[in-house]
């Protein structure tokens, strides 16, 4: 067997390795059969991704530590969960326009989400109180304010501070995604219209844009605070 090696550093308590220690050069080989009772076993596969077994009290759990297929020439490395944008500083208050306005831009890194990976997005938006819609938008896929799908959108006219969320899957394939209609308010609400479905190719990095829209130029709204959360699924 060829021995084509990796330097992983990992900080693995849970599977027996003293925390902060590299755990040194892991080979390219075939996967490995279940290791005995109280042990680990590490590979690499053909495509360079890592993987670790490890056997506690006969029940054997399988990982992937370094997903190298789903990166880029600089081996990007994607945690199950990691948060890819936050922020609790206000945006700059938008007043005195009715175009559409970007408040917050992440840029989602290409591959991380993997085929079934999803996106949480949060928000907390505040405006004036007034019968005019004041609107607050999460758009994904797009290169301006008015451009890529809208996964969240909620208009507000005398309530003052708004907490929203959605959530965005992708459906067996990078470039296929399933959420919540963007204009319901609660993420955990039901819906009369049809589940809306996307095409937004995850396997390249791509914007998830906060934008804000004021109906009437003498309204105004700010983006306080936006949590942007990513799961990694293959």
């Amino acid at each position: 067997m060829t021995v084509e090696s990796t330097n992983l550093f990992r900080t693995l308590t849970e599977n027996g390795f003293r925390q902060g220690a590299p755990v040194g050069m892991v080979a390219r080989s075939y996967e490995p059969a279940d290791p005995p009772n109280g042990s680990t076993v590490m590979w690499m596969d053909a495509s360079g991704d890592v993987y670790v077994k490890t056997n506690v009290g006969g029940t054997v759990r399988q990982n992937v530590l370094s997903q190298y297929s789903a990166g880029s020439s600089s081996s990007n490395t994607y945690e199950r969960w990691q948060i890819i944008g936050a922020s609790g500083v206000s945006s700059a208050t938008l007043t005195g326009t009715t175009t559409e306005t970007a408040l917050a831009t992440v840029v989602v890194p290409g591959g991380a989400m993997g085929a079934n990976g999803l996106l949480r997005i949060t928000t907390l938006s505040s405006c004036s109180s007034s019968a005019n819609n004041k609107t607050i938008r999460a758009r994904i896929g797009g290169t301006s304010p008015t451009t890529g799908a809208s996964v969240l959108s909620v208009a507000n006219t005398t309530g003052i501070a708004h907490m929203n969320q959605k959530v965005v899957w992708n459906r067996n394939s990078q470039s296929s995604q399933v959420g919540m209609t963007a204009a319901v308010t609660n993420a955990f609400a039901s819906n009369t219209g049809a589940v809306p479905t996307y095409s937004i190719d995850t396997s390249v990095d791509f914007n998830l844009m906060i934008t804000g829209t004021l109906a009437d130029i003498a309204d105004s709204m700010a983006l306080e605070s936006y949590l942007v959360e990513l799961c990694y699924q293959a």
